[in-house]
Order: structure tokens, then sequence, then C-alpha cells
């Protein structure tokens, strides 16, 4: 996107479909139905996160790991790579000045 600042509409579905992608063989409804809910719930907060990033982010090279992870089974590196994912977006907002002056 021309603006980094602001989420672009097509790159927010692409992202929540690669992310819905990465769980298709689960076989638990209720795994799936949880993850869904945090996954959407978790949006809000990741969307905000785009405004208050400080440095750049490589999303498309986190996205990338993940899913060569995936696709190689390596498991433990796939939820390492997760779970790094997910706590850099959690920084971004700790860190952000606007939040804590709410």
């Amino acid at each position: 996107p021309e603006n980094r600042q602001v989420a672009n509409p097509a790159w927010l579905e692409a992202h929540s479909v690669f992310h819905e992608a990465l769980v298709t063989n689960c076989m638990s409804p209720w795994l799936l139905r949880i993850r869904k809910m945090l996954f959407n719930q978790s949006e809000r907060y990741r969307r905000l996160s785009v405004s208050l990033a400080r440095t750049e982010r490589d999303v498309n090279a986190e996205h990338k790991a993940i899913f060569d992870a995936v696709m190689a089974k390596d498991i433990p590196l796939a939820r390492k790579l997760m779970a790094e994912h997910i706590r850099k977006t959690t920084e971004i907002l700790l860190s952000s000045d606007k939040l804590s002056q709410s």
C-alpha cells in the first residue's frame, strides 16, 4: 500500500485467509471456533498497531517464515515463529505513548 499507516482492505482479507489456512487440517471444531474468536479479537489490536509502529516491520518475511515452517512440518519452529509474530504486535502496542496516555 502507498500509506503503511492505513490498513489495506485487500491485505486484511489475505491476512485472514493466510492464518485460516494454517489451521485448515485441524479436526477439532472447538479449537477452530476458539482460534477464530481469538483471531477476530486480536485483529482490532493488530490494526491499531499498524499506525503505532515506530520501526519498520517485515510482516511479509514473518509470514513467509511461518509458511515455510508449516510446509516443512516443523511444528516447533512454526509455533515459535507464530509466538514471535504475535509478540511483535503486542510489543508495539505496549510501547505506544498513545495508549499509555488513555
